[in-house]
């Protein structure tokens, strides 16, 4: 199972080079199913992979000039400050059993997965809409409110779940800022990389660490991050988006019957 999940490991890369988005909804699972870590430890260790494989997929964005510094710089400010509080002092805090009855038994781990589940088939439909968003070359002016409401639920997301929320960050650049695709994804990628690393950072010193399982994961990620980058030139991304969908809807719908079938079961 651990080389099935190392081979897998590339398409963490290729979706965030791609997309902008994708990785971690990716990596959790993986490392879960495929390598038996369990959930927590898997959005922390989610978390450094995820931020070091954007941070590859960033530097040819770079080089185009597809960031918006100041765009992504006010986003991970807010979100930074929300996910380093969660990671730091709220998820420490809560019980291994967050629930339990006579027939239901169900801890945070289990928790943990169907709520990233649900995430996946949200992020799923996003990625099924075959209408583009339209987007324009003239950016429209930061909307304070939008901008922290958004900024503040990808902090949550990315705090509790371990997920970078390029899913929510994309979308929300071009509708809110009218900002070209490309640029969208080049500043998801960017603001990713702060929220993530920080996010890892924050609790490196309260648990133990596989540096040996996620180095090298990422380092097979990187290799996807390339490869996302040289595909992303080529070829019709939507239509990609749309395959990727279907693949994490089906990887949705397993976690999420495997996980209610764990807490109604482990009465």
């Amino acid at each position: 199972m651990e080389l099935i999940g190392y081979l897998l490991s590339g398409l963490i890369g290729i979706s965030l080079g791609l997309m902008g988005a994708g990785g971690s909804i990716l990596t959790v699972p993986l490392l879960v199913y495929f390598f038996n870590i369990d959930s927590i430890q898997a959005a922390r260790y989610s978390l450094f992979i995820v931020g070091v494989s954007s941070a590859s997929a960033m530097i040819p964005k770079i080089k185009r000039k597809e960031i918006l510094m100041l765009q992504g710089s006010l986003f991970s400010i807010i979100s930074l400050l929300v996910v380093c509080v969660i990671r730091r002092f709220i998820t420490p805090q809560i019980p291994a059993v967050v629930w339990h009855s006579e027939k239901i038994y169900l801890t945070y781990s289990s928790l943990s997965m169907i709520l990233f589940s649900i995430l996946m088939l949200y992020a799923s439909v996003l990625m099924l809409k075959r209408e583009k968003i339209k987007c324009g070359k003239i950016l429209k002016p930061i909307n304070e409110f939008v901008l922290f409401g958004t900024a503040i639920f990808t902090g949550l997301v990315t705090g509790f779940l371990g997920a970078g929320g390029g899913f929510i960050i994309v979308p929300a650049l071009i509708l809110f800022f009218n900002m070209e695709i490309r640029k969208a994804i080049g500043t998801s990628l960017f603001i990713i990389v702060i929220n993530s690393c920080a996010g890892f950072l924050s609790e490196i010193d309260q648990q133990s660490t596989d540096w040996t399982l996620i180095l090298n994961i990422t380092c097979i990620s990187l290799i996807g991050s390339f490869i996302g980058n040289k595909i992303s030139l080529q070829v019709d991304t939507m239509r990609l988006k749309i395959y990727f969908g279907w693949l994490i809807i089906l990887m949705a719908i397993c976690i999420l019957s495997t996980q209610l079938n764990n807490v109604y079961n482990l009465s």
